[in-house]
């Protein structure tokens, strides 16, 4: 029986049989902050048709420790919601020696990470998005019903069957019974609601519930478009600033349709008492027609802040053509290594292996806090790797109206070009030749969506302004 590491680290228990030789741990399924997640083979069903489960492989920790209290949460939270069928079935727990083991219901097709990023299973299919998110509705709101809340809602914590027909809720590690929690910054940062994450002081408690409908938003938004709306939804981040500075801005630069966008936003409602409740919510998503943009909206838009729908790409994962330049009015193409205006993008999860080589996450393309662990158990009890999200930036093309302000008197190939961005303006003022475009490199996408705008110059002349059709 393996003992706990020294260095406080999991053991690797594959090999091992447990539970006085009944349970024999074949393969490593996941792992997370409180544990493993592997597959086991029951010894004692009949040879001819072998029974498996997932075995949760946790330390005892400590009595009185943060880890111990959320692990006795989950050993007594898990058991009150086994019976629904979109909730992974928790079996029994035991334990031996150092170790509690959590024996739960093995589900074969994966995790809803790897069908969004992987699989591609939801693009395009209004019928595939509204079956599984209905049934993650109901599995939510089946554990409110029993006093139950998540509070780690996320693709990896939602497991799928091997047709991704039914799908299964799963990690209730950080689960509470308590409504009104002051229980703050708990959960996996891009799905964490801004009550949650606190913000502004002095800190009041949040509704546990209503948290778990901002993750939904999350998880709605990663389904249609393979994407996050921002890291953290914080005034720093600068995707959620742009939120709040216009609602519509999901809209503007994700391929959502006006109908699920106008969902998303009742979702993303700041004032968790005027949120969207789940009950509304599956009212809602019941009578969504689409998703997804038709073709003919997806075709070059005016509007600025809009870029094209990223195509499917081998290595990358998303990548974007920018939309052909017209000569007036004059565009600027504005070239950045980051997805549309620095939107963070969904990651294809790593192996084991990789993990377990791997010493820093990717740097995201948007400035902001350092990514907070997960305080949170095992990823999923799922047949598949797993990975925590992480931002991945393939190279896009976002076409952007400009105002063309020329000083009195300057000759037609030297004028100023400043971009004009509703919400949140660029601070770059470029020259090119009148009725050109420009084109520039922004690395990292930093200067992208800034809450300040460096204004135009003044110049010695006076100056007459002449603005192009397309801008606003």
């Amino acid at each position: 029986m393996p003992r706990r590491a020294a260095t406080g680290g999991m053991p690797d228990f594959t090999g091992q049989t447990i539970d006085g030789e009944r349970y024999y741990l074949d393969k490593l399924l996941g792992s997370g902050a409180y544990g493993k997640v592997y597959r086991a083979m029951d010894l004692k069903s009949p040879v001819e048709c072998r029974a498996f489960y997932a075995i949760k492989c946790m330390p005892i920790y400590v009595p009185g420790t943060t880890k111990a209290h959320f692990q006795t949460r989950e050993l007594f939270n898990h058991p009150k919601v086994r019976d629904h069928p979109n909730i992974v079935r928790y079996e029994r727990h035991f334990q031996e020696e150092d170790w509690v083991y959590v024996v739960m219901e093995l589900v074969r097709g994966g995790d809803l990470f790897a069908a969004i990023t992987e699989r591609h299973v939801f693009r395009n299919n209004d019928s595939l998005v509204k079956n599984v998110y209905l049934q993650i509705i109901d599995a939510v709101q089946y554990c409110h019903k029993k006093g139950i809340y998540h509070r780690d809602i996320k693709p990896e914590n939602i497991l799928y069957s091997e047709d991704t027909r039914r799908i299964k809720l799963a990690d209730f590690g950080l689960s509470t019974t308590h409504a009104a929690s002051a229980e703050y910054g708990c959960g996996s940062c891009y799905y964490m609601s801004p009550e949650c994450i606190a913000e502004q002081k002095p800190r009041l408690k949040y509704s546990s519930k209503q948290t778990d409908v901002w993750s939904m938003g999350v998880i709605l938004v990663n389904m249609i478009s393979g994407r996050n709306p921002w890291r953290y939804a914080t005034t720093d981040d600068q995707c959620f600033q742009a939120y709040l500075n216009d609602n519509d801005f999901l809209g503007n630069v994700l391929p959502i349709s006006a109908e699920a966008n106008a969902i998303i936003k009742r979702i993303f409602t700041i004032d968790p008492l005027r949120r969207i409740t789940l009950e509304q919510l599956e009212e809602e998503i019941i009578q969504v027609h689409t998703f997804f943009r038709s073709q003919q909206q997806l075709k070059p838009l005016s509007k600025p802040l809009q870029a094209q729908r990223p195509a499917e790409s081998s290595d990358s994962g998303w990548q974007t053509e920018s939309e052909p330049v017209p000569t007036k009015p004059t565009r600027v193409v504005i070239e950045t290594d980051g997805v549309a205006l620095s939107s963070p993008i969904l990651r294809p999860p790593a192996t084991p292996e990789k993990q377990n080589n791997r010493s820093t996450k990717l740097e995201p393309s948007v400035p902001g806090p350092e990514d907070k662990p997960s305080t949170g158990g095992t990823s999923s009890a799922a047949d598949s790797s797993k990975s925590s999200l992480a931002v991945k930036t393939p190279s896009v093309h976002a076409v952007i109206p400009v105002a063309i302000v020329r000083p009195s008197g300057a000759p037609d190939d030297d004028v100023e070009e400043a971009l004009a961005l509703p919400g949140s303006l660029l601070d770059k003022v470029l020259r090119s030749p009148a009725g050109k475009p420009k084109s520039i490199t922004i690395k990292n996408g930093r200067n992208i969506l800034r809450a300040a705008v460096q204004r135009i110059k003044d110049f010695s002349a006076p100056t007459s302004t002449s603005t192009g059709s397309g801008a606003t």
